[in-house]
């Protein structure tokens, strides 16, 4: 499948970089994306176990955690949570995808 975007949609990637030292990054990274990506190329621990929590309950159109040789795989099916798993290096073409799925959210404007 090929997925295009058009020249009116936006892309803008927020990272909250002050985690793990305060959760609230990215509470607040999540509460404004359309797409919530957790990735990590180890195995998962508590600490992906909250980012994949916070992307899980966030109003993100998307949500996709993203993790080496499919390890999430089995845990997101498992969990029942809404989100996506893929491989690292699925990633780029599932947000592709998934970006073609995404609706606008009219009244969310920067000046």
């Amino acid at each position: 499948m090929k997925a295009e975007l058009s020249e009116g949609r936006l892309l803008s990637i927020v990272v909250p970089t002050g985690y793990p030292a305060s959760v609230m990054d990215v509470a607040a990274a999540f509460s404004i994306a359309d797409v919530g990506v957790v990735a990590t190329g180890h195995e998962l621990d508590w600490r992906d176990g909250k980012l994949i929590s916070a992307v899980d309950a966030s109003p993100a159109q998307l949500g996709l955690v993203a993790s080496a040789n499919g390890v999430a795989d089995g845990i997101i099916r498992r969990s029942g949570l809404s989100l996506k798993a893929v491989d690292e290096e699925e990633l780029a073409t599932a947000l592709l995808e998934g970006a073609t799925n995404i609706t606008s959210r009219r009244g969310l404007r920067l000046r």
